[in-house]
């Protein structure tokens, strides 16, 4: 964080503003990504038993295709969850 001489200090309001502000908005995301890492861990299971190779008619292959695309998506998902809670925490660091 870079300090400009120019500007006046802020309040103690503003900077409790902006504490409340960024806890808000680090528990939001931490919700979002425990909530997200749930749904991930669920697909991911859901895709185990295909792991063997196991083969399936022609609509259990689609299912499976499925599976894994949806695992695959909620993993970047939960990613960029992760990456946001970890912003936000830093900035709320920065606060305290």
């Amino acid at each position: 964080m870079l300090y400009d001489m120019t500007n006046e200090p802020d309040s103690e309001e503003d900077l409790q503003a902006a504490r409340e502000n960024a806890r808000n908005r680090f528990q939001l995301w931490r919700k979002r990504s425990a909530y997200s890492t749930a749904l991930t861990l669920l697909s991911f299971a859901a895709v185990y038993p295909f792991v063997n190779g196991r083969q399936l008619s022609f609509d259990g292959e689609a299912v499976k295709q499925v599976l894994l695309l949806l695992s695959l998506g909620l993993l970047i998902a939960t990613l960029y969850c992760a990456m946001l809670m970890w912003g936000a925490w830093q900035s709320l660091r920065e606060l305290k």
